[in-house]
């Protein structure tokens, strides 16, 4: 297993503030681990950043956000014995973000503050009152993102606060239209002006990129997130890309007629907005059918797996923080 500058995660920078570099230096790092949805290593690498400097407020935070739900795995997914040690441990690392934020940038003590809607309590086993919590930190990281909306960070965190309300429900199969009562239609509209903010200084974001190919997985035209799969990690190898985030991988009863021109989530309604041939062409519209299986059998099941230059054989993502 190879370690340190061994391992590609790609070009993507974002600092956080510390009094010891060392510590906080790439930050970037772990989110990226947060994103690719390896939560254990993200875990394991902001506790160690928060043990050379515990005043780094980013570190318990990401500690926080990462022992959480994320898309693959909502609080539903966690057993009783889990949350009994995320819980308490999260709202440790929670209380620590807050009073090392206190006098640090006004973003990093907004993102702290938006965990306490997620975690009110040690000890909670009832699913239903912690999706009321899940609702409660969408609705409190909105508030963030209406504050700080060029931040692509923010961006990011907002849209995937938003999809873990309805995981694999987004969209409606049944009609291709987005799910009633659901907020597909703000978190699309968040991911594509995030990638547009990202796009004019060059930035592949890898959280943005790949969120926006969940939000558009079971979409009736998922292709349009083509683009988005392929820009997200230079590391990951050709075919395992393929197989678990270019080649979109849906199972759409209502699928519509390739001959209808595809179109995007706009504004105005799910699908309302017509793509431009030049936007359509940027996006790398494919004719052909995606595949009809996801990696475990549902759509969106899977690791963005980054795997170090000359190890493109290895199947183990590599630790390193």
């Amino acid at each position: 297993m190879t370690h340190g500058a061994d391992v590609d995660l790609g070009a993507y920078r974002r600092s956080a503030s510390t009094d010891v570099p060392a510590a906080c230096a790439r930050f970037d790092r772990r989110l990226i681990w947060h994103y690719g949805f390896h939560d254990e290593e993200a875990v394991r690498c902001f506790r160690l950043a928060a043990v050379r400097d515990p005043a780094c407020a980013m570190a318990h935070w990401g500690e926080a956000l990462a022992l959480g739900p994320f898309y693959n795995k909502p609080w539903e997914a966690f057993r009783d014995d889990e949350l009994a040690q995320v819980l308490p441990a999260a709202r440790v690392a929670m209380r620590r973000a807050q009073l090392a934020a206190a006098n640090g940038p006004t973003v990093e003590r907004a993102l702290a503050a938006a965990l306490a809607a997620r975690y009110q309590a040690d000890e909670v086993t009832d699913r239903a009152v912690l999706d009321q919590r899940t609702d409660g930190y969408a609705d409190a990281m909105g508030a963030v993102h209406a504050e700080f909306q060029e931040d692509l960070e923010v961006a990011a965190l907002c849209a995937t606060a938003l999809m873990q309300r309805t995981p694999w429900r987004l969209w409606d199969t049944a009609t291709g239209l987005a799910a009633a009562d659901v907020d597909t239609s703000e978190i699309v509209e968040i991911l594509e002006r995030g990638l547009a903010v990202a796009g004019s200084t060059n930035t592949r974001h890898p959280g943005l990129l790949h969120l926006h190919v969940h939000a558009l997985e079971l979409a009736p035209h998922p292709e349009l997130a083509k683009r988005s799969a392929h820009c997200s990690s230079s590391r990951v190898t050709r075919s395992r890309r393929c197989r678990r985030i270019s080649k979109i991988s849906v199972t759409h009863p209502a699928r519509r007629a390739r001959s209808s021109p595809p179109q995007r989530v706009g504004s105005n309604g799910c699908c309302g907005v017509p793509r431009s041939p030049r936007a359509s062409e940027r996006a790398g519209l494919d004719a052909r059918p995606p595949r009809a299986r996801g990696c475990a059998g549902r759509p969106g099941d899977h690791r963005v797996v980054f795997l170090p230059p000359g190890r493109a054989s290895s199947s183990r993502a590599a630790r390193a923080c």
